[in-house]
């Protein structure tokens, strides 16, 4: 798994940083409503790909490993959106302790 500190010349990736709000609706239910946080240049570097099953049919996925500046408030209830694809994050990493950067891991469903 990728895990060196990437350049600052890796970090070329536009990505709007992205939080979910509950909203109701008028069935009494509610719905997920993603809203901007912020944009962030990020490196993304690809880890793995695969299958999950969603609806009874196979979806391919695709884990990534996503560098980005210090950022306080990032959780794994976020996603990132690059471009047109989708990366819910899976897990958040401070990978040298001392607050420089954060290293994702966040999944990609096509």
């Amino acid at each position: 798994m990728p895990s060196s500190t990437p350049s600052i010349g890796d970090f070329r990736q536009l990505a709007s940083l992205q939080a979910a709000t509950r909203m109701p609706d008028e069935g009494g239910g509610a719905s997920l409503v993603w809203s901007e946080v912020a944009q962030v240049w990020c490196a993304l570097r690809p880890l793995s790909g695969g299958e999950d099953v969603a609806s009874d049919r196979l979806v391919p996925t695709q884990r990534h490993e996503v560098w980005l500046r210090w950022r306080d408030g990032v959780t794994a209830d976020m996603r990132l959106v690059v471009g047109d694809r989708l990366l819910d994050i899976r897990a958040i990493v401070d990978p040298d302790g001392y607050r420089h950067f954060l290293r994702l891991v966040a999944e990609e469903k096509r």
